[in-house]
């Protein structure tokens, strides 16, 4: 392999290596400065072997060995000799960016350009210090290394260190070995890289930043050791409560809320359910399971899209039905709370787990990241609940109507009667008795069965309702008109005249009562009365 082919390899170039040789007094001669051959008269700068000025028209022009034997030092002499030939001539040095101290704190100071006063080269001390320049700048020594194949090792930086003069080392390795004189000082005194072997500043701002690192650490590992005792004592904490909430719940009565309609489309059997983590909350799992199927998945008190554990949870917190030490437990003491505590969950989960129960009962389906309850059982529930809805507003209809009776009767009649008392005696009757005109069916079964049975049901009330009024008048009245031994006789009495039913039967609005007043007017005349 010629030198160009090293050439090429080394530095990504087919130029000449050697372009420079050194005259015979001591100065270096660029290849095109010289006679072609041995008459240069230049020798090698690294091994002095005479050289030979190859300038012919096939290769690029460079120096060769006369013997043929390349000794493989002279570029990096030829750079390193320039470099310092730059420094008797060229004051200007760029210096390059350092760490450093600001206030206490460690900085990135910018690289500056300074001026320099050429001392010597090849400084040598007892510390076999040699570095390849010294020179002076802001008022301080400093070394400068060239490197050109090798780079300043940590021995090398350690007796730098050891000296306390401060050094920088510039990076020539990638400067093309036939570079002119301009090039090369572009290189030694702005445009190569170059870095800081040593300054004192480094080294402190280095010590800051290692004792900075140390006491970040120490910090973390307070704060670590600190979140170990802190999360220890909450897994406790956690596990204890858990326990005594066992203890709570045990044997303790209960009332599953909505129980009729669970029991009504056969829901009841899917509550009570016990899960890891049901001592998280304050009632037995019936009562929560019960509330879960009722508020959330029947009346949809979440909203109309589907449910998941998690907001379930907070529905029941907001409920105060989970623990308030339970509410909010995060999933490090969680997990950890279960190791101690095989028995133990969070809140969430527990209910998670009852939800996955339920899926696997086919109460629930999968609906997108949530559950929905079964089409056909929330279709039975929804119905159920239609029907109570008409039920209770029969009732409610009802107890108005008692209230409006004992408001018609008068004070002697009512006595001390109550709306309660009278609605015991009245409504739960007419509530239960089958009726003609409600097809056979009582006023209750009506109103359950349709939307239109509900408003016969009100129609029917409000006319036994307007016939109760009118009986408690023409009962008022004939108290009044005739002695007290006849009023029973004329009130159920049945009478010709009025449709060969009793008075008290007959009346039912406004003009069967005068009729009726008309016949009480003829008991009195026979019977005497103040009427």
């Amino acid at each position: 392999m010629d030198d160009h082919e090293k050439a090429r390899i080394s530095f990504g170039t087919n130029r000449a290596q050697l372009v420079y040789g050194l005259r015979p007094g001591g100065t270096l001669a660029h290849i095109s400065e010289v006679q072609r051959g041995i008459a240069c008269g230049c020798n090698c700068p690294a091994c002095g072997g005479r050289l030979v000025a190859r300038k012919g028209d096939e290769n690029v022009p460079h120096f060769g060995h006369d013997d043929g034997e390349a000794c493989g030092g002279g570029p990096e002499t030829v750079l390193h000799l320039l470099a310092k030939e730059v420094f008797r001539t060229n004051p200007l040095l760029l210096l390059p960016k350092r760490l450093g101290l600001d206030k206490g704190n460690v900085v990135m100071r910018p690289g500056q350009q300074v001026m320099t006063q050429f001392l010597r080269t090849e400084f040598t001390d007892p510390k076999t210090i040699i570095p390849d320049l010294y020179v002076q700048a802001l008022n301080y020594d400093l070394f400068v290394e060239v490197a050109v194949t090798h780079a300043s090792d940590e021995t090398k930086i350690q007796r730098l260190r050891e000296h306390g003069t401060m050094a920088v080392e510039i990076d020539l390795s990638k400067l093309p070995r036939d570079s002119t004189r301009e090039q090369i000082a572009d290189a030694v005194l702005q445009s190569a890289p170059r870095c800081w072997l040593y300054h004192p500043d480094i080294d402190r701002a280095l010590a800051k930043s290692r004792a900075d690192e140390e006491k970040w650490q120490a910090a973390q590992a307070k704060r670590f050791a600190d979140y170990q005792a802190g999360h220890e004592k909450r897994v406790n904490e956690t596990t204890r409560a858990y326990v005594n909430g066992l203890k709570q719940l045990a044997g303790k009565k209960i009332v599953v809320p909505r129980d009729a309609e669970l029991q009504a489309i056969g829901l009841a059997e899917q509550v009570g359910i016990e899960v890891a983590g049901y001592a998280c909350f304050a009632v037995p799992p019936a009562v929560w399971q019960a509330t879960i199927l009722g508020e959330v998945f029947h009346d949809k008190c979440l909203g109309s899209g589907v449910a998941k554990a998690v907001s379930i949870a907070r529905h029941l917190e907001k409920s105060g039905l989970i623990r308030t030490q339970f509410q909010r437990v995060t999933t490090e003491v969680a997990n950890s709370a279960a190791v101690a505590e095989p028995r133990f969950a969070p809140a969430w989960k527990a209910i998670d787990s009852y939800l996955q129960h339920l899926l696997g009962k086919g109460v629930l389906v999968q609906h997108g990241y949530g559950m929905t309850l079964e089409r056909s059982l929330a279709d039975k529930w929804t119905a159920r609940t239609l029907a109570e809805t008409r039920r209770t507003a029969v009732v409610h209809a009802a107890v108005q109507a008692v209230d409006w009776i004992l408001a018609e009767l008068p004070d002697e009649e009512r006595g001390n009667m109550t709306g309660d008392e009278l609605s015991g005696l009245y409504f739960g009757a007419f509530l239960s008795t089958k009726r003609d005109d409600l097809g056979g069916m009582t006023p209750l079964e009506a109103a359950e069965d349709s939307e239109s049975g509900l408003t016969k049901a009100r129609s029917v009330l409000s006319v036994d309702v307007e016939r109760r009024r009118y009986q408690g008048k023409i009962t008022s009245d004939a108290k009044q008109s005739l002695p007290a031994e006849h009023v029973d006789a004329f009130l159920n009495g049945r009478d010709d005249d009025l449709a060969r039913t009793t008075p008290l039967l007959y009346v039912r609005d406004d003009t069967t009562y005068r009729k009726a007043l008309g016949k009480l007017a003829e008991w009195q005349k026979v019977f005497g009365g103040s009427f």
